[in-house]
């Protein structure tokens, strides 16, 4: 009786394998450099499922170069093609310098907490290949000065 009783229980606990690692995709460049920041970007990988409802129970974090906290990527979108499925988040509002850059993102499953974007607890990480890209100076602009010490007209 007991015997039956614990099989039946174990089909409720939550499965805490790590999920297959993310195949982060190849960053494409801004389409003009404005700034030290990165808005308006996106990242973008291929994830292994079992189907897409798994995936939206997964918790994906993103490290620029050798980053060691990461920052939590959301909203993450998927879409419900194939496996794997293409998914994409906006890039982190993370400030850097002009020059070659790392990232790799980790995937892991969510266990509990109170909500997918606040996870208390989740399986292990597993990370993607890391991906690299450039960050470009921006434009030069030229100022006119202006009299009595105001700020400076940008031309463009």
């Amino acid at each position: 009786m007991w015997l039956l009783f614990l099989l039946l229980s174990a089909q409720h606990v939550h499965d805490i394998s790590p999920p297959a690692a993310p195949k982060l995709l190849e960053i494409p460049p801004p389409p003009a450099p404005t700034s030290d920041t990165m808005p308006g970007r996106s990242i973008e990988w291929l994830q292994d499922a079992p189907s897409i409802d798994a995936v939206w129970w997964y918790v994906y974090r993103a490290y620029l170069d050798k980053d060691t906290a990461g920052k939590q990527l959301n909203p993450i979108t998927c879409k419900d093609t194939y496996e794997p499925f293409p998914c994409s988040a906006p890039m982190p509002n993370w400030t850097t310098t002009v020059g070659n850059h790392t990232i790799r993102i980790t995937a892991a499953k969510f266990i509990s907490g109170d909500s997918i974007q606040n996870p208390s607890q989740t399986s292990q990480e597993v990370w993607s290949e890391s991906v690299e890209f450039t960050v470009m100076q921006p434009p030069p602009q030229m100022y006119v000065a202006t009299p009595y010490n105001k700020a400076p007209v940008i031309v463009k």
